[in-house]
């Protein structure tokens, strides 16, 4: 996501992915579907840059079932730190 490619610290927040990060997502999906591996589910977290790599491993899997959203899985809270530069931590 632009936080990622900026060099801040992102955690919970809930950025979209780049056009890089779409493409990796893509690439992603593409390494796991020919590994001819079988999912039966996929899960993912809320936030939007999860959701839309889980979505992009679904439908290139051709799943039955959209990602399943969990909010067990939202990334780590780093309070004041979140949107801050990395350099500056």
């Amino acid at each position: 996501d632009e936080d990622n490619a900026a060099g801040i610290l992102n955690g919970r927040r809930n950025q979209p992915l780049t056009p890089l990060g779409i493409q990796q997502a893509q690439t992603l999906a593409q390494s796991i579907q020919d590994t001819h591996i079988k999912f039966s589910a996929v899960y993912t977290s809320p936030l939007q840059r999860a959701h839309d790599t889980a979505l992009a491993i679904t439908n290139k899997l051709s799943l039955d079932k959209p990602p399943i959203v969990m909010e067990d899985l939202v990334e780590r809270d780093f309070g004041i730190m979140s949107g801050k530069p990395t350099k500056d931590i």
